[in-house]
């Protein structure tokens, strides 16, 4: 399955979990799954994420089992409900906005990284006079 991953996307898939595996045992805990997937650019609809959960008697995974489940989600197209929760997870003060700055460096950093251009472009449009992005509106325009 690893296969229809980019090798970079494994890498930085790799990194990610890496990080999460504080005791280096080769494992990260069930419960950090559904951020990691999110941080990396794969959104898993809760369904989804409590069967697999189910399925982890041991509470915690290996990477290989992580790189199986992220797979199966990261190609799939999110509509806008889903972008909505996956801005939300930036939105932090649950404000409804967030800094562009911020987006811009999620866009550019975490999944199928934009460049700085790119993502200049792209949000320009959606920037209020505080440097803000309401992520629900710009969630409706780029989910048409």
């Amino acid at each position: 399955m690893t296969n229809s991953l980019q090798k970079e996307k494994i890498a930085e898939c790799k990194k990610v979990f890496d990080i999460f595996d504080s005791d280096r045992d080769g494992f990260i805990y069930i419960d950090k799954l559904e951020e990691i997937c999110k941080g990396l650019g794969a959104y898993v609809p809760r369904d989804d994420l409590q069967d697999f959960i189910k399925e982890c008697s041991e509470g915690k995974i290996n990477f290989d089992q992580f790189i199986k489940f992220f797979t199966e989600f990261y190609n799939k197209k999110m509509d806008k409900k889903q972008l909505i929760d996956a801005f939300t997870f930036l939105d932090n003060e649950k404000k409804g906005f967030i800094a562009a700055s911020d987006l811009k460096h999620a866009l550019t950093v975490i999944g199928d990284c934009l460049t700085n251009e790119e993502a200049d472009e792209l949000l320009a449009n959606f920037i209020d006079k505080n440097g803000n992005i309401d992520y629900k509106k710009f969630a409706n325009e780029i989910s048409k």
